[in-house]
């Protein structure tokens, strides 16, 4: 599911405001700093893949090559957060832009591999090249340890994340 992209707001004011941080712009509690941590990193991401003429579905599905060769859209469809029917659509719109291509199975024509086309898998390395040098700025400044501790607490945010949902639909 797409997320859209929420502007930051200054909550500092008064005499020193011109003074803050964009540290110190940032609402108390988790909320503010995860809203204002995601913005960053996506609206840097979306800056990049932008001139490529990509969405960020469309480089979220490409980026999957990077870890296997080939899927197929069910298995797509399992990882990615969006509804089989999206996935199809960005897989069509992929492959008649030269991006990725579709091969039957010798032993079973019913299932359909994708896979990089050389120009895929250029475009897709290039951008993910360029997304890590972004999010390697972010981080700029924190130390290895520092980085594991945060991806800790954040998996244990999206675990909690996770069980409330698994609730709520109880």
């Amino acid at each position: 599911m797409e997320r859209p992209d929420i502007a930051q707001e200054s909550f500092t004011s008064g005499p020193d405001a011109a003074d803050a941080s964009p540290a110190d712009d940032v609402p108390p509690g988790v909320g503010g700093h995860l809203t204002s941590m995601y913005s960053a990193y996506v609206r840097g991401r979306d800056r990049l893949i932008t001139p490529y003429g990509l969405t960020a579905n469309e480089f979220a599905l490409l980026r999957c090559f990077i870890y296997r060769d080939e899927w197929t859209a069910t298995q797509l469809t399992e990882i990615l957060p969006a509804a089989a029917s999206r996935i199809s659509r960005f897989v069509d719109g992929l492959v008649k832009r030269g991006l990725l291509r579709r091969r039957r199975r010798s032993d079973d024509r019913r299932v359909v591999r994708l896979m990089l086309t050389d120009e895929g898998e250029r475009v897709t390395h290039e951008i993910a090249g360029l997304v890590g040098e972004h999010e390697d700025r972010l981080m700029d400044g924190v130390t290895d340890d520092e980085r594991e501790v945060s991806l800790r607490v954040l998996a244990k945010v999206m675990a909690n994340a996770a069980a409330l949902q698994a609730a709520a639909a109880d």
